[in-house]
């Protein structure tokens, strides 16, 4: 069972209720007046000090069907409250933090979020519309990863959605990859939640992880070209010296079958193949050379889109 709650419950939760505009706007602006208020040791009002900047904190508070328009919320630490189906709308959250808070099918609308952090929140079926928001003020330790990876997945989907819709590009990129992540964890724990462990889930569960890995370390899940086109000459190096070794003596240049060619002349080969030059003065002359030279064709060809994919992705997006 998950720990991660999707609702607060207890007498030890006040419930305030601003499920209007007007009604929250006075509150958050009567509080803010209030941390703007200082007295000397007379009694007399005098200007914000040090202290008024500090974070006012509000706990254990549930906010039902939670409503704000055109308010500024400023220097507030918000734990364990619940804005459960709340909607917000142009409003400009500014040096503020979300601790264990849940914003379930919360609606941000025209929203901004400056210098602003979200630790163990439960934004699950939150939506972004028109909204200026990092993905990296969000941060899950890891029973989310264990028990609700669902919560993150739909999370960085709608921010993904919300930076491309805004031309954000960079921060569709983090949330992209991020998105990636966690759709990996939620792969392994839909597969890993149905019964024990067998052959077959443990062959199924490598394969999800291997894929993961193997995408994030070569490119970067399209988004490193250039990490990839270091990859690829070191492959197509590799594959040189494959050639040189297994098929060096099978090869004939210019129509003239020689004991074995130079290693130049394999780095040449070899390269006109992969990059699908389709010509050259040295040609396979043997059953064996001809089979891996199309093999190495054919594959070439997957890893050169491949690439030409992560170009596109990363500068035309």
């Amino acid at each position: 069972m998950s720990t991660v709650p999707f609702k607060l419950e207890g007498d030890s939760f006040e419930t305030i209720e601003l499920n209007d505009v007007k009604k929250s706007k006075e509150y958050f602006v009567r509080q803010s007046k209030k941390e703007d208020v200082d007295t000397n040791s007379e009694g007399a009002t005098t200007k914000p000090t040090e202290r008024s900047k500090e974070r006012e904190v509000k706990k254990n508070i549930i906010f039902p069907n939670f409503k704000a328009e055109t308010i500024k919320i400023e220097n507030y630490f918000f734990k364990k409250v619940q804005f459960n189906s709340s909607e917000f709308k142009k409003v400009t959250f500014k040096s503020c933090k979300f601790e264990d808070c849940l914003f379930v099918n919360a609606h941000f609308i025209s929203v901004e979020f400056h210098d602003v952090e979200f630790k163990n929140c439960n934004l699950w079926k939150a939506s972004f519309e028109k909204c200026y928001v990092d993905p990296k003020i969000f941060k899950f330790d890891s029973v989310f990863e264990r028990d609700a990876p669902n919560i993150a997945l739909t999370l960085y989907h709608a921010l993904l959605k919300n930076s491309r819709e805004e031309c954000q590009m960079e921060r569709a990129r983090n949330s992209d990859l991020e998105f990636k992540r966690w759709m990996h964890l939620n792969e392994i724990y839909e597969v890993s939640r149905d019964g024990p462990r067998t052959n077959a889930l443990s062959k199924l569960l490598r394969l999800y992880k291997w894929k993961y890995h193997f995408l994030r370390f070569f490119s970067n899940h399209g988004y490193g070209p250039g990490r990839l086109l270091i990859w690829t000459t070191v492959l197509f190096g590799a594959v040189s010296w494959l050639n040189y070794f297994v098929i060096g003596s099978d090869l004939s240049i210019s129509g003239n079958r020689v004991d074995s060619i130079s290693f130049i002349d394999a780095l040449y080969y070899t390269f006109s193949i992969l990059t699908l030059l389709g010509f050259s003065f040295i040609v396979p002359d043997s059953t064996c050379a001809k089979i891996l030279t199309i093999f190495e064709a054919l594959c070439s060809v997957g890893w050169l889109g491949y690439l030409q994919a992560c170009f596109v992705k990363r500068y035309l997006p």
